[in-house]
C-alpha cells in the first residue's frame, strides 16, 4: 500500500514508503533507528502484516522461514527509508513551492481514489454487495483499516520526495543508446515472456489473448485470422445454447452407461438393463445432434441473402477487412491484424480453429460455417512472426523511460549501500510478531 505511485518496483527494498510518518505513540518501542529517524513498533508491524497478507493472497503457504525472510526484508526496507530521508534533508531538498504542494495534493487525491476503487471491488466481492452499496461502505472500511486521506497524502508525499531524491542523485544519467535499449528489451521483457509462453499455448491464450496481460513474445505457429461474423438471431442463439447443454448432459449419460455396461460385462453379470440404458442415451444424443443441425440450417437460411452478397463482394475483389467492417456492430472491436490462432488454440470454438488453420495460403477465405455464436467467414490474413514483438514508436518510448528509471533506481540502491556507513543504525526485528500456526 505504501508505494502506489512508484513507476518501477525493483524488489521489496523500495516497496516501503521511506517518508511515512512516524507512529504518534511515543511509548511504542523503536524497531528501526537510522541516525535521528525512528520507526516504531506499530508502524513496522502494520507494514509487515500487509506484506504477509499480500504473500498469502498469492496462494502460497506461508512457512516460518518465509515469514522470517519477509520480516528481514521489511526491516531492510525501513533502514533504506531512514537513510534516504536523512540524505533528503542533508541535501536541502525539503523546501516545497506552492506548485510542489499542489502537485502533492493532486497525487494524494489519485492515490486515495485508486485505493478506494480497490476497496469498493473487495466489498462487493466478499460481502455480495452491489457496486452502489459497496461504495457507501468504502470510506468506513478504509478508515477502520487505517487508510485515511491523511494517510494517502503521506503516500503521495513519499512518492513526490522520492522522485526529487532520485532526480538529485541520478538526474544526469543519459538515455540508453539504441543498442542498450534493444538489449534491455530482450533481457527484461522478451525473455521472461518467452520462458512463460514458448511451450505453453494454453497459458499464452488464457493470460495474454484473453486476459490482456502484456507479452513481448509470440510463440511459434500462430497466424492472423480476420473474421466476418453474422451473429445468431436471439431465438436461435438461445436454442443453440440449450441444445449444447443438453448434448453435454446426454454425452455424460452415455459415458456413465458405457462404464456400467463395461463393469457388468467384466463381472459376467446380466447386462440387459445397462444395454438398454446405453442405447437410450445414444438415441437421445443423436436426436439432439439432429436438432443442432436443423438449427444451423435455420440460421444459414436466415442469412442466405447476406451470404450471397458477401460472396459477390469477394468475387468482385473487395477487401475482406472492409466487407467485415460493414457487418460489424458499431461497438465491435476488430483487431486490425486479425486474431492470433494456431493449431493447438484453446480460446476459440473447435470449428473456428479448424477452419482457420485449414486455409492453405495467405489471402484464402473460408466458406461460411456456423458455431453457436453465428455464421463465420474467415480470412488467412498473415503469419505471425514468432519471437519478440516489434515495438511501435510509442511503445519504444515507454520502454526507454522504464529502462532509464530502472537504471536510476539501480544507482540509488548503490548509493544507499554507501550512505548507510554515514549513520548509526539500530534494528530490533524480534519486536515484530510473526503470524501464528506457521509450518
Amino acid at each position: 500500500m505504501k508505494h502506489f505511485l512508484s513507476c518501477f518496483l525493483l524488489d521489496v527494498f523500495f516497496v516501503v514508503a521511506f517518508f511515512a510518518c512516524a507512529a504518534a505513540q511515543q511509548e511504542e518501542l523503536v524497531v528501526v533507528r537510522v541516525g535521528v529517524r525512528l520507526y516504531r513498533q506499530g508502524e513496522v508491524q502494520r507494514y509487515f502484516d500487509q506484506t504477509v497478507s499480500l504473500f498469502e493472497q498469492s496462494g502460497a503457504e506461508l512457512t516460518s522461514s518465509d515469514a522470517a525472510r519477509l520480516r528481514s526484508s521489511v526491516i531492510t526496507s525501513f533502514v533504506a527509508s531512514g537513510v534516504m530521508e536523512n540524505k533528503f534533508n542533508e541535501f536541502g531538498l525539503g523546501m516545497f513551492t506552492d506548485e510542489d504542494n499542489a502537485r502533492i495534493d493532486e497525487l494524494a487525491d489519485a492515490v486515495y481514489a485508486q485505493a478506494r476503487a480497490v476497496c469498493v471491488a473487495q466489498i462487493a466481492q466478499e460481502y455480495g454487495k452491489t457496486e452502489e452499496e459497496a461504495d457507501r461502505y468504502a470510506d468506513m472500511f478504509m478508515e477502520l483499516n487505517g487508510y485515511t486521506r491523511v494517510y494517502a497524502r503521506g503516500q503521495a508525499l513519499s512518492a513526490f520526495m522520492e522522485e526529487k531524491l532520485l532526480d538529485y542523485v541520478a538526474g544526469d544519467l543519459q538515455p540508453l543508446t539504441d543498442a542498450e535499449l534493444n538489449a534491455y528489451y530482450q533481457e527484461n521483457l522478451v525473455e521472461p515472456s518467452r520462458q512463460l509462453y514458448a511451450n505453453d499455448v494454453a497459458a499464452f491464450e488464457t493470460e495474454v489473448l484473453y486476459g490482456g496481460q502484456m507479452s513481448c513474445y509470440i510463440p511459434e505457429g500462430y497466424r492472423y485470422i480476420r473474421q466476418l461474423m453474422l451473429p445468431a438471431p436471439a431465438d436461435i442463439a438461445q436454442k443453440l445454447t440449450d441444445n449444447q447443454t443438453a448434448r453435454e448432459e446426454a454425452d455424460a449419460r452415455i459415458r456413465t452407461a458405457s462404464n456400467r455396461l463395461y463393469g457388468l460385462s467384466a463381472l459376467a453379470e446380466d447386462t440387459t438393463g445397462a444395454e438398454a440404458e446405453y442405447a437410450a442415451a445414444q438415441e437421445a444424443y443423436e436426436a439432439l445432434e439432429q436438432e443442432h443441425e436443423a438449427l444451423i440450417a435455420q440460421m444459414m437460411a436466415h442469412y442466405s441473402a447476406d451470404i450471397a452478397a458477401i460472396r459477390e463482394a469477394l468475387a468482385q475483389g473487395q477487401n475482406f477487412a472492409d466487407i467485415a467492417a460493414q457487418y460489424a456492430g458499431e461497438a465491435a472491436e476488430i483487431p486490425e491484424e486479425g486474431y492470433l490462432v494456431c493449431k493447438d488454440s484453446i480460446l476459440y470454438a473447435e470449428e473456428f480453429r479448424d477452419r482457420a488453420m485449414a486455409l492453405e495460403h495467405i489471402g484464402d477465405v473460408s466458406e461460411p460455417f456456423a458455431t453457436s455464436l453465428g455464421i463465420h467467414i474467415v480470412e488467412y490474413a498473415s503469419d505471425a512472426k514468432a519471437g519478440a514483438v516489434a515495438l511501435t514508436g510509442e511503445q519504444r518510448e515507454a520502454v526507454a523511460e522504464a529502462a532509464l528509471l530502472a537504471e536510476k533506481y539501480e544507482l540509488l540502491q548503490d548509493r544507499i549501500k554507501i550512505w548507510q556507513k554515514d549513520y548509526e543504525i539500530e534494528t530490533h526485528p524480534e519486536l515484530i510478531a510473526l503470524p501464528e500456526d506457521l509450518t
